[in-house]
C-alpha cells in the first residue's frame, strides 16, 4: 500500500513499495507521479523491491507552500531512502537532474548502478525557449489553460509515428492554480539546474533520437562526459518512452547495465 512521506522540510510525498529483491529506485519526471511508471514498475516488481512515489503537490501527494528545486527534491530522496542501499537507481528526465544531484553530491549511500533517462547536465538554448513557451501557457498569476498546457505536454512528449489523430487539443478549458503553481515552479527548478560530476559507477544513458523536449544530442554529451557509461538511444518513442517503449527500456536497463559494468571493470 502506498505510504505518506514527510521530509524534513515538510513537503509530503507518497511512496509506493512493491516486489521483492534488490532495490530498484524510480524517480519520474516533470509530472512527478509514481504512475509515470506502471509498465515498467510492474515488469520490474517481478524480481526486484521496487520503490517510486509522487513528488510533493503532484499525482495524490498533497500540494506543498515551498519552492521546489533539484538539490531540494534529491535530498527528499535520500530522507526517503533513509540509508537503504538501491541495487539501481533510474531517473527519467527531471527525475534524471535528481538522480544527477544525489550522485553527485554524496547524499546517501550510492547505488551499485544508475540509469539516466531523457535527461540532461545542463539546459540548451531549444530547452530554455520551449520552456519559457510552456511558462506562459500557465501565466504568472497561475490562471493558464491547464487542459491546453497538459494537451501541449503529450504532444510533445509522444513519440510523432504515435499520433494518429487531432485529438490531442480536443480537450474542455480548465483552470487548477494549484497545478500551474506546481508544474511551473519546477520547470523554473530544471531550468536552474546544473549537473555535476557523477561518481565511478556503473552507468547508463538513455534516450530517444526523436525526443522533442529533451533531445537526445543531452544524452550523448552525458556519454561523453562519462566515458565508462553505456549510451543506448531508441530511434522513435518520443519523450516519454519509458511508457511508449516499455520493453524496449527494460531490454535497455537489462542489457545496458551489463555493457556498463564491464567497462567499469576494464
Amino acid at each position: 500500500m502506498p505510504r505518506e512521506f514527510i521530509s524534513k522540510n515538510g513537503a509530503i510525498s507518497i511512496v509506493h513499495d512493491e516486489g521483492q529483491g534488490p532495490l530498484v529506485v524510480l524517480v519520474s519526471g516533470l509530472g512527478g507521479t509514481a504512475a509515470f511508471w506502471q509498465p515498467v514498475r510492474q515488469a520490474l516488481a517481478r524480481r526486484y523491491r521496487v520503490i517510486s512515489f509522487d513528488q510533493p503537490g503532484c499525482g495524490d501527494a498533497p500540494v506543498w507552500g515551498g519552492v521546489p528545486s533539484v538539490s531540494g527534491l534529491a535530498q527528499m530522496l535520500a530522507e526517503i531512502l533513509d540509508g537503504a542501499v538501491p541495487a539501481i537507481m533510474i531517473g527519467h528526465s527531471t527525475g534524471g537532474a535528481i538522480v544527477q544531484d544525489y550522485l553527485s553530491q554524496a547524499l546517501g549511500p550510492l547505488p551499485d548502478a544508475a540509469v539516466l533517462s531523457g535527461t540532461w547536465a545542463q539546459p540548451c538554448p531549444y530547452m530554455k525557449a520551449l520552456f519559457a513557451l510552456r511558462l506562459r501557457s500557465l501565466k504568472t498569476d497561475y490562471s493558464g489553460d491547464v487542459a491546453q498546457y497538459r494537451a501541449m505536454t503529450r504532444l510533445l512528449g509522444a513519440a510523432p509515428a504515435d499520433i494518429l489523430s487531432d485529438d490531442f487539443a480536443a480537450l474542455p478549458p480548465q483552470v487548477d492554480h494549484d497545478f500551474a503553481r506546481t508544474q511551473a515552479l519546477r520547470m523554473q527548478a530544471l531550468l536552474a539546474f546544473q549537473g555535476g560530476a557523477l561518481p565511478d559507477l556503473p552507468l547508463l544513458i538513455l534516450g530517444a533520437a526523436d525526443d522533442r523536449i529533451i533531445p537526445a544530442y543531452h544524452q550523448q554529451a552525458l556519454a561523453a562526459a562519462n566515458p565508462r557509461a553505456h549510451l543506448a538511444v531508441l530511434p522513435e518513442g518520443g519523450h516519454f518512452f519509458p511508457q511508449s517503449r516499455s520493453d524496449w527500456f527494460i531490454r535497455a536497463l537489462d542489457d545496458g547495465l551489463a555493457a556498463s559494468r564491464q567497462k567499469s571493470k576494464q
